[in-house]
């Protein structure tokens, strides 16, 4: 709320969340294409997908080059772009997997879906599994309370292969 009038954008995004156009387009540019017609538009919607990768990541090499399946999951089919002069609230719930939104007019315009790539079953079991432990010994005693996150006390690899299994090709 605080950038009203600085800028046109926000974008609310997780670390392990790639937001991504398939047709070589990027976001600012999608986005300054529609400001140069002088239409606005309220939000990005999102098809969101869990990225699956078996293999060491190369950090030499982007993620979007490297991992190219996936499985569609509408917990990632997020609003994270929003036009900050348009929207009063997002209203986000917790992860921001859920919102309800409040515009300032009546009629809310929606832009083009684009991708939402979430990378956090990637790198193998071993790497996940090291994940869980980690991030399950920082669990807050109010997320346990609220049942949030607890997925971190298990173990990940049925998911893990339940989704590797499932996964086709998301990128080109």
């Amino acid at each position: 709320k605080q950038h009203r009038n600085v800028c046109d954008y926000a974008i609310v995004c997780d670390i392990d969340e790639f937001l991504w156009i398939n047709n070589n387009t990027s976001i600012k540019d999608l986005l300054q294409g529609y400001k140069n017609k002088k239409k606005s538009i309220d939000y990005l919607p999102t098809i969101g997908y869990n990225m699956v990768h078996k293999n060491v990541i190369d950090n030499n090499i982007l993620l979007v080059d490297q991992i190219k399946y996936g499985i569609r999951d509408n917990m990632y089919s997020k609003l994270n772009i929003f036009n900050v002069n348009s929207v009063k609230n997002m209203n986000f719930g917790p992860g921001s997997h859920l919102c309800n939104i409040e515009t300032f007019s009546t009629k809310v315009i929606m832009g083009p879906k684009i991708l939402l790539l979430h990378y956090k079953f990637i790198g193998g079991k071993k790497r996940l599994r090291n994940r869980y432990v980690e991030f399950g010994k920082r669990l807050s005693q109010n997320n346990k309370n609220r049942n949030e996150g607890m997925y971190y006390l298990k173990n990940p690899d049925i998911e893990y292969d339940s989704l590797y299994a499932r996964s086709t090709k998301i990128l080109i």
